[in-house]
């Protein structure tokens, strides 16, 4: 008996899903009919940090997806093969964060949790915590509002300009001259609006290290203006966990 495939069935359903990828990435890439689908992901990986993380995936489902449609037996089972519905849901999971991909905030160590400092903080209490935890840049509040950043670069920095070491009185104010962020050598810190996307963020790692300059940290404010509230902040590791 002649199996008939319906608008319901999965299969359609996943050649819908492949469909509108396929569309998407010849949007993005400004291509044209002729770049197949598996070229597309492949330059798109070398872009984007969501194609680059789910690259194996989706060429499976392109595999799938012509294994599907170049049918060899059309007049005994239309379609060749029904997709399990376990991998018709995880196409169109990738699908969806294809086409809403994640902020940067959802990957960022939240305002909460960021350990901070203020200008009249104990300079020694605050290395402690930072050994401790091995925190390598700690935000300067002044009002609520980001003054700089305290890191190894400023107490090397303060230490090698001064000729002296840092006595247990000393506060971070005393280290005024090295704490903005314009003040740092060797590193670099950026700022962005909330946003931002992941793979924007990305980027900018990927950047900077090509350029041999390090990129330390990318800080989350409302509209990515360093006078603004602090919403977040990511580092090289929080990339790489992704």
């Amino acid at each position: 008996m002649k199996a008939k495939t319906t608008d319901t069935s999965r299969s359609t359903k996943y050649l819908a899903l492949y469909n509108k990828l396929d569309s998407f990435m010849k949007e993005k890439l400004g291509r044209d009919d002729g770049f197949s689908h598996t070229r597309m992901i492949n330059e798109l990986s070398r872009r984007d940090i969501l194609f680059r993380r789910y690259e194996s995936e989706l060429k499976s489902f392109a595999r799938l997806r012509n294994a599907i449609v170049h049918n060899r037996y059309p007049d005994k089972a239309v379609p060749i093969a029904e997709p399990h519905k376990y991998v018709v849901t995880r196409y169109e999971e990738l699908i969806n964060q294809v086409f809403n991909p994640p902020k940067a905030l959802s990957i960022a160590i939240n305002r909460r949790a960021i350990y901070t400092t203020t200008l009249d903080a104990n300079a020694i209490d605050v290395m402690k915590t930072m050994n401790e935890n091995r925190y390598t840049h700690v935000p300067v509040l002044k009002e609520d509002k980001m003054y700089g950043v305290f890191s190894e670069n400023t107490v090397f920095s303060y230490i090698a300009e001064n000729k002296i070491f840092i006595e247990e009185h000393a506060v971070i104010s005393d280290f005024i001259d090295f704490i903005p962020i314009e003040k740092h050598k060797g590193e670099k810190f950026l700022f962005i609006e909330r946003d931002t996307l992941v793979s924007d963020v990305e980027k900018m790692f990927r950047i900077e290290k090509k350029r041999h300059c390090r990129l330390a940290v990318v800080y989350i404010t409302e509209n990515g203006s360093p006078d603004e509230e602090l919403l977040g902040m990511i580092t090289s590791w929080d990339i790489a966990g992704v």
